[in-house]
């Protein structure tokens, strides 16, 4: 952990907390992928002009981070959650991007629209681990479906690089959408109080998918995931 990072940890400012929180998140998903935790260049301008004004320059410039950090640990979730501290604009430009983010990505029970917000995060080059749901929602269309969260299908996708997680074999085709076609597992089914989240979720081929839930061993079948390489992310709920 960098002196500044440190220091901002410490801070009797809550803002400089939440942007120590928001690196930490940052150094986590870059950890995830198994790369260094370093923050570039944000130590030296911070210690030279201050976390708002850093906070204000990226804002303005654009850099969301939306791909590098959770919507929530975003320098726009900061300014929104400290908008004395910013000018008006600002404040603005910060709302209407955070409220976009949480618009199209949101979860749905909608199969196909879930498949088109998934393919939409899919063109982000990282993916942050998102928090998902312990306890996903239901809603009756025909019969119960549940809302299921875009960002953790995405994740869960992204990180299987095109590999079924159970067999390794390739995805069998190129979906409508033009990604890898796989399907999310839930190791614990949602029906069963699983959760939505990445921790229980596996990217698999359709035939382990089916296997999953018909085959005769499939209680052995999902056990062994847990001890694949690779899926330290599972755990046992």
């Amino acid at each position: 952990m960098s002196e500044v990072l440190q220091k901002l940890s410490r801070s009797d400012d809550p803002l400089e907390r939440d942007v120590a929180r928001a690196w930490k998140a940052y150094q986590n998903n870059r950890a995830s992928r198994n790369l260094d935790r370093n923050v570039g260049y944000e130590p030296r301008d911070i210690r030279m002009l201050g976390a708002v004004e850093v906070i204000e320059r990226r804002v303005r410039n654009s850099a969301s981070g939306f791909d590098q950090v959770p919507a929530e640990h975003s320098y726009e979730a900061i300014v929104l959650r400290y908008p004395e501290r910013f000018p008006a604009d600002l404040v603005a430009i910060a709302r209407h991007r955070i409220g976009a983010e949480e618009t199209e990505f949101a979860p749905t029970a909608d199969s196909a629209i879930l498949d088109q917000r998934v393919a939409s995060l899919l063109q982000r080059e990282r993916l942050p681990v998102p928090n998902g749901s312990t306890s996903p929602q239901t809603v009756s269309m025909a019969g119960t479906q549940f809302v299921r969260d875009p960002r953790v299908k995405a994740y869960v996708l992204q990180q299987a690089h095109g590999r079924c997680e159970a067999c390794g074999v390739r995805a069998p085709f190129k979906s409508q959408l033009g990604i890898d076609y796989l399907e999310v597992h839930h190791v614990k089914p949602l029906a069963d109080g699983g959760s939505d989240r990445v921790s229980n979720a596996v990217a698999v081929c359709p035939n382990c998918h089916r296997a999953f839930h018909h085959a005769a061993d499939s209680v052995e079948r999902a056990a062994a995931l847990f001890g694949k390489s690779g899926l330290g992310r599972l755990i046992r709920e």
